[in-house]
């Protein structure tokens, strides 16, 4: 592979969650939230470009306006290059 994708901790969260991932390569990558009915609720990297190596990302429970999101399932999509995924974690308030 060309990256593993870790899960959230801790999960559930009820504000700051950080989100791990772990690249093999140099590349464009994306990481962004969504909600259950599809829609994105936050970008929190939009194709940087990023070398070898771990990550580790906060989130801390925001949409892209800043205001804080509802208790609940959201899921968090890696995408590097043409290979994406997707894993699920809980916001509890």
């Amino acid at each position: 592979g060309i990256f593993v994708l870790r899960q959230n901790y801790p999960n559930p969260s009820n504000s700051q969650t950080q989100i791990t991932f772990d690249l093999y390569n140099t590349a464009t990558i994306q990481l962004t939230i969504y909600a259950t009915n599809g829609g994105l609720v936050k970008s929190l990297i939009n194709g940087e470009t990023r070398d070898e190596g771990s990550y580790q990302v906060q989130w801390d429970g925001t949409n892209d306006k800043g205001n804080f999101l509802s208790s609940g399932v959201y899921f968090y999509k890696l995408k590097v290059g043409n290979f994406i995924e997707t894993k699920s974690m809980i916001l509890q308030k």
